[in-house]
């Protein structure tokens, strides 16, 4: 998969253009869908699952790979109700034994299998702009990237996920991933 390249240490705006739900042939946008859109940045080298389930107020995670972890890595796991739970940043982790303690216990069950994967700093709120009309690239939501993100170092892969949550539905209308790689500002220029 190729790779988008961001320069290191320059901010960077994000994009999500045009986004529509496909299932009811209409443009997203924050006026009718009363919705958010966001983005979070994750490291893809420390996207491991649980061997074991977890549930409510469970602290140390069982696993499948605790080496490629750090202390210090703050992490979210995928919980069996399709949330997304915060568990904090790792303070302790035993690659023998394969887990790894949280400062945040989970909020609720999650099986074997769930994801555990490592976020890069904190959420970032995209703002709208242009009218939204089916079809038109001449809208979207935007955010920057900031320079000074946590995690973010030269020849550094990351994903960046961007969601649209709407409301009332209450769920997720719409996901984006974009892969890049930080890079200096000269290799960047040569792409």
């Amino acid at each position: 998969m190729a790779r988008l390249k961001l320069p290191y240490k320059s901010s960077v705006p994000v994009r999500f253009i045009a986004p529509e739900d496909v299932l009811n042939e209409n443009a997203l946008d924050n006026t009718t869908d009363s919705a958010t859109c966001s983005f979070k940045v994750y490291d893809p080298g420390k996207d491991e699952l649980l061997t074991a389930a977890g549930a409510n107020p469970d602290v140390i995670l069982n696993v499948t790979n605790a080496g490629v972890f750090q202390v210090g890595d703050v992490i979210e796991v995928d919980l069996d109700d399709g949330t997304v739970h915060d568990a904090g940043a790792i303070v302790s982790l035993d690659a023998a034994a394969g887990t790894i303690t949280v400062t945040t216990g989970l909020a609720s069950a999650a099986a074997a299998d769930k994801r555990v994967r490592v976020r890069l700093g904190g959420e970032i709120t995209m703002s709208e702009y242009g009218t939204a009309k089916l079809g038109s690239w001449d809208f979207g939501f935007i955010g920057i990237l900031p320079s000074d993100h946590p995690g973010l170092v030269i020849d550094q892969e990351i994903d960046i996920e961007i969601s649209f949550v709407g409301d009332p539905g209450g769920g997720l209308d719409a996901l984006d991933i974009i892969c890049a790689v930080i890079k200096p500002l000269e290799d960047c220029r040569e792409a």
